[in-house]
């Protein structure tokens, strides 16, 4: 297509998630009049976005790092990143494999400094991992909430809208390769035939099929019926408008996540931007 209406971005398009997301984008009527841009680390390895796109429009593109953004041209611009449950770490379904059991672990959040060089945990490996990995979600909704106020002040940036979404446990997609055998086996076999089923019982709950959180992800995307033209600052449990945790909410945690962030990567004004 010659002049596409706008693009769609996604980063870590050859994963599970990301690929489901492509497969349901590619058979949307939105894909035929947009560009699409997926991005991954290495393209001889993409074998599963390789197949999607076999059946993509040709305005699809695939690239192994991403271009440099220039500034937003349409006034329906949207930034969505990808949450989990495990941010909070008073969420029941964390009980499951007790990341977050005793008082030492339900606060996450750090100092941002002390956060970039990792903190260290002493009890189970595994657990400590999926920790960690817990915090970099609450970081992410965290900067979802302060980029969305920086963007929102600017009046060039207003009408971008920045999203977070929690996409639910998701058997079968090689996120846990390298967890412990009992989980591996879990989610890649027993869980992996359970959730559909547990999809149509319950399609925002604990296990969903890719293909589930990818539809999802299209509709933070793009749906304006129950989002509304302009969802700034939204966080979304599957399909539906869901609450973050009280850490990741709390506005001086927020503003210091990212002063600090900026001093630690040394950035500049190379930002469309005003207000850093």
């Amino acid at each position: 297509m010659s002049n596409p209406k706008g693009s769609v971005l996604i980063t870590g398009a050859n994963g599970g998630l990301g690929s489901a997301f492509v497969s349901n984008l590619v058979a949307f009527p939105y894909a035929s009049s947009h560009r699409g841009i997926y991005t991954i680390r290495d393209p001889s390895c993409a074998a599963t976005l390789k197949t999607v796109l076999q059946n993509a429009p040709k305005t699809a593109h695939l690239v192994d790092s991403p271009t440099r953004p220039q500034k937003p041209s349409s006034e329906h611009e949207r930034i969505v990143l990808v949450s989990s449950w495990s941010h909070d770490a008073y969420d029941s379904r964390n009980d499951s494999i007790a990341i977050c059991r005793g008082d030492e672990y339900k606060t996450l959040w750090r100092d941002p400094e002390a956060l970039s060089k990792g903190i260290a945990y002493h009890d189970n490996g595994y657990k400590a991992g999926m920790r960690r990995y817990g915090t970099s979600k609450l970081l992410h909704v965290m900067f979802m909430y302060e980029l969305q106020r920086k963007l929102s002040a600017d009046p060039a940036l207003s009408k971008i809208s920045v999203l977070s979404l929690d996409p639910g446990a998701m058997g079968g997609t090689g996120l846990l390769r390298d967890s412990p055998a009992f989980i591996r086996l879990l989610t890649r076999y027993l869980l992996y035939y359970l959730q559909p089923i547990m999809v149509l019982l319950k399609p925002n709950g604990i296990a969903r099929t890719p293909k589930k959180p990818g539809y999802d992800l299209l509709l933070a995307c793009l749906d304006e019926k129950y989002l509304g033209e302009y969802p700034k600052a939204v966080y979304l449990g599957g399909s539906e408008k869901a609450i973050p945790s009280v850490e990741a909410r709390d506005d001086k945690k927020q503003r210091k996540l990212w002063v600090e962030s900026l001093k630690l990567r040394r950035l500049g004004r190379d930002t469309v931007l005003k207000d850093l």
